[in-house]
């Protein structure tokens, strides 16, 4: 009977709390304000073997001023199969980033999906994400469907990609107070092209801009295409957490016998390398831990690891980010007119030509602030090239490293911090140091009492009593290898190893530059349709001034320039040039 009690206790407990967490998540979400999206491509039909560039802004769903909410945003292309063929996890600042994607050959002619979305936009029921149809042909894999072809679940009717002639459109120079123009409606090739983007009141203005330059496709898609929208009243039963400062990393850690929540287990994050990053935190009462990470990272590889003295009792159980809409998504199948033939062909041709020669046209990675140690600066740091080198690490501690010391006990041996107060004894002064290698936790340093010292760069030391996370340490060791060393020593069979998926980084997009290397470059081939991509404008009170060159490919392009203001507005502004 007493069992009985206790079940039925239990079983009440169980509802109560997750009656209480439902109440508490309505409230959160109601507490913060959704988030919407808008997402530019500089095209909706590519070849394999371009590049789609685009852009996305993150806005406050109400009144679409920039949400200063999410921090990392999610782009991804799906094919018919709602198979990712990739996904971008972009860094945003000020709710706006951009990256690229270039379509290799083994992508298959066909309709895909861009879906955009922040972690946050995923609890909305109305609008979770955003999708942009995509056609991609492949002149490589040959189109095998007919008309007649009988269409799957997924696939709701035909697309057909047919010729269309070229009218140039209507310039649109202005709107909402901002203008573009060029100084010419012609170019030959190969030459320079002036750009002038102005607002036409200077007071108060704050502008994001993208701009592309693109020639205009002699073929179409037919009338039923991009006109999907996002499905409304989308059933979804988890809940997301905004990442509002930064990438979330999150899981459970759970007992292993009885995989009950293991509540108050001190976890900690490695993502290793000479500018590593370290956390350590404790799980909240049902297990869950989160770890916020505001630094970029060099590496994908990241280590979990229990670090109380009864972490062989634990394991720890990662959250992934699986998005769980692809069920509403609808394709349409591709059929390609025949007479589109010549166009495919003559694009191949220049794209070929641009692939050749892309080792001359590489574009330039920006670079990024690296994270500084958690610490700031050591009490005293031993670079061991300006030292005598020892052939073992215990030699080395010994000899070099005066502030730290190793002692062996038992056949284990471990280091110890001198501290500055050595005859100040308090209820801290018995604790361990912080043992780093590359940024990896090191719970044993008999692990690495073996490694190879030569591939040491340096040992910094924090001296005195450090409080981290739940944890107090007496000192800290911090042990940083050489450039490309590969032979790191490993962390224990219980820790949790994982790849991230690496943030976007950003980019300068090559351009020539014919008026400066024209002798340097008119023996190299240029067949590019895209002139110009530049998603980073931002346009206050003075005008912006660009550049760019018009290449051996001749006919109508389209100047595009598309964006948001600070007050919620938005900018699409068209002007046409013809290249002679």
């Amino acid at each position: 009977m007493a069992k009985a009690i206790i079940i039925i206790f239990l079983f009440i407990q169980s509802i109560v709390f997750s009656q209480v967490q439902d109440l508490m998540e309505n409230n959160l979400l109601n507490a913060i304000p959704k988030e919407d999206i808008v997402l530019y491509t500089n095209d909706n039909i590519f070849l394999s073997g371009e590049t789609i560039y685009y852009k996305t802004h993150i806005l406050n769903n109400e009144n679409k001023t920039p949400s200063v909410l999410s921090k990392i945003g999610y782009i991804e292309l799906i094919d018919k199969n709602r198979k990712v063929l990739f996904r971008h996890k972009l860094v945003l600042e000020n709710g706006v980033a951009s990256s690229d994607f270039f379509i290799p050959a083994s992508i298959k002619t066909g309709h895909y999906k861009l879906l955009g979305f922040t972690k946050w936009m995923l609890n909305n029921s109305d609008k979770p994400f955003l999708q942009k149809d995509i056609v991609i042909i492949n002149p490589y894999i040959p189109n095998k469907l007919s008309k007649v072809e009988i269409l799957t679940d997924n696939i709701k009717e035909q697309l057909t990609i047919q010729p269309h002639k070229i009218i140039k459109p209507d310039n649109v120079e202005q709107d909402n107070g901002i203008t573009l123009t060029t100084e010419f409606n012609t170019y030959k090739t190969r030459t320079k092209i002036n750009i002038e983007i102005k607002a036409i009141k200077k007071t108060n203005l704050n502008a994001n801009l993208a701009i592309s330059i693109r020639k205009l496709n002699s073929i179409s898609p037919s009338d039923n295409f991009n006109k999907l929208e996002t499905p409304i009243n989308l059933i979804n039963n988890k809940m997301y957490l905004p990442e509002l400062r930064g990438e979330i990393i999150s899981g459970t850690i759970v007992n292993k016998n009885d995989q009950s929540k293991a509540a108050k287990k001190t976890i900690a994050l490695s993502i290793p390398s000479n500018t590593y990053i370290y956390k350590n935190i404790v799980s909240d009462t049902q297990g869950k831990f989160y770890f916020n990470i505001k630094s970029n990272y060099s590496t994908p590889k990241a280590i979990l690891q229990l670090i109380d003295s009864d972490y062989e009792s634990y394991k720890i159980n990662l959250d992934s980010l699986i998005f769980p809409y692809y069920q509403y998504l609808n394709f349409k199948e591709v059929y390609l007119n025949e007479t589109i033939k010549n166009w495919i062909v003559t694009k191949n041709i220049s794209n070929q030509i641009e692939n050749a020669y892309s080792t001359l046209k590489t574009d330039t990675i920006k670079p990024y602030n690296a994270p500084k140690p958690f610490y700031g600066n050591p009490s005293v740091s031993y670079v061991l090239d300006d030292y005598k080198r020892f052939k073992t690490l215990k030699e080395t501690f010994v000899e070099v490293v005066e502030g730290a010391g190793i002692r062996t006990e038992n056949n284990k041996s471990r280091l110890i911090v001198y501290r500055y107060d050595e005859f100040n004894v308090n209820e801290y002064s018995n604790n361990a140091p912080l043992v780093l290698f590359n940024g990896i936790y090191i719970k044993d340093f008999s692990n690495i009492i073996g490694y190879d010292p030569y591939n040491i760069k340096k040992i910094d030391l924090i001296r005195g009593i450090y409080f981290y996370g739940s944890k107090t340490f007496n000192g800290i060791v911090d042990i940083s290898t050489k450039e490309n060393t590969t032979d790191i020593p490993l962390y224990d069979e219980h820790a949790t190893v994982f790849n991230l998926l690496m943030p976007e980084q950003k980019k300068i997009y090559f351009q020539p530059n014919y008026s400066e290397n024209f002798e340097k470059l008119k023996r190299i081939p240029d067949y590019r349709y895209q002139l110009l991509w530049k998603p980073d404008i931002e346009l206050h009170s003075e005008p912006i001034e660009l550049e760019c060159f018009t290449s051996d490919i001749k006919g109508v392009f389209e100047i595009k320039l598309k964006g948001n203001l600070e007050n919620g507005q938005t900018v699409e502004l068209k002007k046409y040039i013809e290249v002679l």
